[in-house]
């Protein structure tokens, strides 16, 4: 019996039929077999900071506790301080007579800094001029009173402890 195929094609069409069965298992498996793979086959420590995409990790994708600020770069580790045991420290002059030069010293308490300030005189307009002390434990406040009677002047200090990033 006499094929009614030419005899290039008897001769080739089992190779083609062999390569697109290779080249269908080769496309299939690698899809099925990257949907299968979980952290439970992957060996601790063998996943690198390389092989993540960058900035396709969220804080969603970390479990609570395992990110450290010592992880973080030095930059952002000293952007992460917290404040504890804040207070406002006052001072006044008392009432002074009208151009009398003044000077007036918030000190916070041992152990805190000074984290804010205000200066300011019950009715004269003038900002007195505020100076944190180089230990930043204590401010003064400098002024005239302009008021053209008596004034008093008030000075605060916002104090701190602040605590660095561990």
């Amino acid at each position: 019996m006499t094929s009614l195929l030419p005899s290039f094609l008897r001769r080739t069409t089992p190779a083609v039929a062999l390569m697109a069965g290779i080249a269908l298992l080769a496309g299939t498996g690698g899809a099925v077999a990257g949907g299968m793979i979980t952290g439970a086959q992957i060996k601790n420590g063998t996943v690198t900071g390389a092989d993540v995409k960058n900035l396709s990790l969220t804080t969603q994708d970390l479990r609570s506790g395992t990110l450290l600020a010592s992880d973080l770069r030095p930059s952002a580790q000293e952007e992460l301080q917290a404040v504890s045991a804040w207070r406002v420290v006052s001072s006044t002059t008392g009432p002074l007579t009208n151009n009398t030069n003044a000077n007036r010293t918030a000190t916070c308490p041992e152990g805190t800094k000074v984290l804010g300030t205000a200066a300011y005189w019950s009715v004269s307009r003038v900002a007195p001029q505020v100076v944190i002390a180089n230990d930043g434990q204590s401010i003064t406040a400098y002024s005239t009173n302009t008021s053209g009677g008596n004034d008093t002047m008030y000075v605060q200090a916002v104090c701190g402890h602040v605590v660095p990033a561990s």
